[in-house]
């Protein structure tokens, strides 16, 4: 992933109510993202299967084109600081990576809260 501009999206589980507004939201957004030379990334604890599952089955979640990251033994969400441990989900987080690897967004949000693909699309602008 270094020598791209990148956006982690962690979201506690599949087959919830907010995360799929969420991610429909960032998809709607994509194709503007991916001509400013970024990739995005879903990312949850479920696996590639429950992912595929969901996919398959949701309206909003058939939408993504993105890379949706199944990260069941939780290395990826601890890495980024995001893991609640007592229940293995992830916090709903959000990270903006540069083509060198550094943070430039990170942003920690607690379960109930939404997030704004049209506010990160703002915030990759202004990095950029």
């Amino acid at each position: 992933m270094k020598g791209k501009w990148a956006i982690f999206l962690f979201y506690p589980a599949d087959f919830t109510f907010v995360c799929p507004t969420e991610l429909e939201d960032m998809a709607k957004y994509y194709p503007e993202l991916q001509e400013l030379g970024v990739e995005v990334y879903s990312v949850s604890t479920d696996t590639h299967f429950c992912h595929k599952a969901w996919h398959d089955t949701s309206e909003a979640i058939g939408k993504i084109n993105y890379p949706m990251i199944g990260d069941p033994t939780g290395t990826i969400t601890r890495g980024f600081g995001v893991m609640i441990e007592e229940e293995a989900l992830a916090l709903r987080g959000t990270f903006l990576v540069n083509p060198e690897g550094i943070v430039k967004v990170a942003e920690i949000h607690d379960l109930g809260i939404g997030r704004s693909a049209k506010d990160m699309l703002r915030k990759v602008k202004a990095a950029q």
